[in-house]
């Protein structure tokens, strides 16, 4: 991998989005899938911002964690959110 540089040599970009999502397994051996806020809000392709604004409204489902301070989001709850959401 080359670093860019002023010349403009073309290169690969070091910054690739990665999932950072925890899997979990539940009594019927199904894989689940939960994200951090930020994680989630980049599967979603919104921002932050937008993000939580839309969590305060109720539009994204949520489980609490960690003894109630920590937020994590399901994957299939998160795409079933935005088809709810979706214009059709």
């Amino acid at each position: 991998m080359q670093v860019a540089s002023r010349r403009g040599v073309a290169t690969r970009s070091r910054f690739r989005w990665r999932s950072k999502a925890m899997t979990t397994t539940t009594d019927n051996s199904q894989a689940v899938e939960f994200f951090k806020a930020d994680d989630a809000a980049r599967f979603l392709n919104v921002s932050r911002r937008t993000f939580e604004r839309m969590r305060a409204a109720g539009q994204i489902p949520h489980i609490r964690a960690g003894g109630g301070r920590v937020l994590r989001y399901r994957r299939a709850e998160l795409i079933r959110a935005m088809d709810n959401l979706t214009v059709r």
